[in-house]
């Protein structure tokens, strides 16, 4: 993906008052971080928002602000406003390029289950995955081949993704990422379940 830079610019007004920046097209952020004083700043929201549609909270962005070395940072809290879902507010993390951090990771599902077992119920356990490594290395998603499940119980375990060897997975590696189960009916079957019957007319009453 190629970098993502974002500029923004001193920010005076704070509190109520920025509805007058939401109005004049600009988006209230603050960025904060290990050892770094929280700074409030404003951006253009139109540029804000094709930045966080392409970095999500994974992918590093440059922040350039005038006067100032561009800041690297990770997106940490996305306020909208609940009714238009539009942005109010967006808090950043300044990282340290040489600090590692954690961070969930989405899951993105590729592919499709085997011919043997597509008659079955797909079922996704996990969304995310909890990864740790240096900002520049966090994967923005992480893939699932689906076409690897070859049968009812052969799910996808964490430990059968593929990461980069400078990524460390945080969550536990035998968790279900994803599997396919059973046909419902055959289930049913298996269980001795009885077989659904047509509705019988109720019993003639007595006059």
């Amino acid at each position: 993906m190629d970098s993502i830079e974002l500029e923004a610019s001193p920010r005076n007004i704070l509190g109520k008052k920025v509805k007058t920046l939401r109005r004049a097209g600009l988006t209230p952020i603050n960025v904060y971080g290990h050892g770094i004083a929280s700074t409030a700043l404003q951006v253009e929201t139109r540029s804000l928002t094709r930045a966080l549609a392409k970095a999500g909270k994974t992918t590093m962005l440059g922040l350039a602000t005038p006067g100032q070395e561009p800041r690297s940072v990770l997106v940490r809290n996305i306020q909208l406003d609940p009714p238009s879902h539009s942005l109010l507010h967006v808090d950043f993390y300044q990282v340290k390029l040489t600090e590692k951090v954690k961070l969930e990771v989405p899951l993105h599902f590729v592919g499709q289950p085997a011919t043997a077992v597509k008659s079955g119920v797909l079922i996704h356990l996990l969304t995310a995955i909890e990864v740790e490594c240096l900002p520049q290395d966090m994967p923005h998603v992480v893939e699932v081949d689906l076409s690897k499940l070859e049968g009812f119980d052969k799910p996808i375990h964490v430990k059968d993704l593929t990461l980069p060897a400078t990524v460390t997975v945080i969550t536990n590696a035998d968790e279900i990422v994803a599997k396919v189960a059973p046909p419902r009916v055959e289930e049913a079957i298996a269980e001795g379940a009885p077989a659904p019957t047509a509705a019988s007319a109720p019993p003639p009453t007595e006059g």
